[in-house]
């Protein structure tokens, strides 16, 4: 009695499954400008605000301040695209950074001491949602936010004590990104886009990148 109900029920299952896997592949995987996995690099200005510190002996110093550097890094991702042309997908980087901030100290135990301070290496994840639109939708719009951590490098040289010293340290930290881009599809496979991104570690470190880059769909 209950097999016809069961076996029914076991075909409405079937049918709803493949109902919606065909909804979604009418849906997503449009196997557009931006649907897949890709790759590529950036590079642009990367105007920071940098505080780092070092001990020197027994006395504790702190640096920071304003400089514009050049940010230089790859990225990969993988996205997908709707028919409608909404685009959501997820992205990994990982860059350098040669912004840099220098002061100096001078006094009885610390004559001429320099103590300088810059990005090191960043890397993070991002996800991001956009809209594909133009002509055969081969424009990008798209918002992304993620984590971010970067590598603060403190150097501090100069004499101390009536000794010449060089002391390194270098401080690892998270921080959140904010940001967003356009993205203009070249061929099938080749885009080029410009981003814009606000990266902030805490402590007065923070970071605006403007960048501009190639990407290769896969």
């Amino acid at each position: 009695m209950f097999k016809p109900v069961r076996n029914a029920a076991l075909a409405a299952c079937v049918v709803s499954l493949f109902s919606g896997g065909a909804v979604m592949a009418q849906t997503y995987g449009s196997g557009g400008n931006f649907d897949g996995l890709y790759a590529g690099f950036e590079t642009g200005l990367d105007h920071a605000k940098i505080r780092s510190n070092i001990n020197v002996g027994d006395t504790f110093f702190s640096n920071k301040g304003n400089n514009d550097g050049i940010y230089y890094g790859g990225f990969v991702g993988y996205r997908v695209e709707a028919q409608s042309g909404l685009v959501l997908g997820v992205e990994g980087r990982y860059g350098g950074s040669t912004a840099r901030v220098k002061s100096s100290i001078s006094g009885t135990d610390f004559a001429d001491l320099s103590l300088r301070g810059g990005l090191g290496r960043t890397f993070g994840g991002d996800v991001l949602a956009g809209f594909a639109t133009g002509p055969e939708k081969s424009i990008l719009l798209f918002a992304s936010g993620g984590v971010s951590n970067t590598r603060i490098k403190s150097r501090a040289e100069g004499v101390v004590g009536g000794i010449s010293e060089e002391l390194k340290s270098g401080k690892s930290k998270y921080g959140y990104r904010v940001g967003g881009g356009a993205e203009l599809a070249l061929t099938e496979s080749v885009s080029a886009r410009v981003t814009a991104h606000y990266e902030d570690y805490g402590q007065r470190t923070n970071s605006i990148k403007v960048l501009g880059g190639l990407a290769l769909r896969f």
